[in-house]
């Protein structure tokens, strides 16, 4: 899946073990809040991926992702 993430949260619903790729040109941040900000969440670097070894079990049934600027972010889901 291909998102445009900017600096207003984008929720990512969450059914399994989420990889999620920054292409940049933004700083990435996510958290499993809908108040996620630079401050408060896990920062993915342009050029990096995070891969969650295990299926997430939230309590929103979603990830909520922000960036500095507008951004390119892939997202895959397995397990």
């Amino acid at each position: 899946m291909k998102l445009t993430v900017g600096t207003t949260p984008v929720r990512l619903p969450v059914h399994g073990a989420p990889v999620i790729q920054n292409l940049g040109p933004g700083v990435l941040y996510m958290d499993a809040s809908e108040t996620v900000d630079v401050n408060t969440g896990i920062r993915i670097p342009v050029g990096q991926a995070y891969e969650f070894t295990r299926t997430l079990e939230v309590s929103s049934g979603a990830l909520f992702l922000v960036a500095t600027q507008t951004t390119d972010v892939r997202c895959m889901e397995v397990g």
